[in-house]
């Protein structure tokens, strides 16, 4: 991971050195979330989305970014319907969106990619008591996403970002006794705010 960040990091310096025209700065907003695949509907899950960004622009209206984040994902919600039974699956990440976008007009733009992430932090309850506190089960360390990404720029230094980011492999399987071993993704939709430097 400090090999990665490192890297990240090295990436910015050489944008700002190649492009004058290079914009960065800062995004957070909140994750509405789901795991398909743990016999929960619902985007019920929220949690923090936060981080920087870098925009490289390139000829004919596109550009390219990059953004280092802290994402929070999972999924909440009760088995059967109107019960007491509840689940709530806590999933934290480092994540790093890689996107092309294209400027439609000048406030407006729209891009798509995929996302790298790993999982820093894992919490899993049931009926408010935690289980499987020494290790996250069958969740994956690393997760890759398909992501689908909105901005409208409200002003010179702020944005508004709508995002959906779907998992591209599995990153888990059900630990649930009536659906073990169902494949699970990470299904999340993100609103957030972003500073322009």
């Amino acid at each position: 991971m400090k090999r990665c960040s490192g890297t990240i990091l090295l990436l910015l310096f050489f944008f700002t050195a190649q492009a004058q025209t290079f914009k960065g700065g800062a995004l957070l907003g909140i994750n509405a979330s789901q795991v398909d695949g743990d016999n929960l509907a619902g985007y019920d899950k929220v949690g923090l989305n936060g981080g920087f960004f870098a925009d490289l622009p390139l000829p004919s209206k596109f550009s390219v970014s990059m953004e280092l984040l802290y994402s929070q994902k999972g999924s909440s919600g009760h088995f059967i319907a109107g019960s007491t039974n509840s689940y709530l699956l806590r999933l934290g990440y480092a994540e790093v969106p890689f996107l092309l976008n294209y400027h439609d007009k000048p406030k407006i733009n729209f891009g798509t990619g995929v996302s790298i992430s790993r999982l820093v932090s894992y919490k899993e309850y049931r009926d408010g008591i935690q289980i499987n506190q020494s290790q996250p089960g069958t969740f994956r360390s690393n997760e890759l996403a398909w992501v689908a990404n909105g901005n409208y720029v409200i002003s010179d230094h702020f944005i508004f970002n709508l995002r959906f980011s779907y998992s591209i492999f599995r990153v888990g399987q059900s630990s649930t006794s009536r659906y073990r071993n169902e494949a699970m993704f990470n299904n999340v939709i993100t609103a957030r705010i972003g500073f322009i430097l």
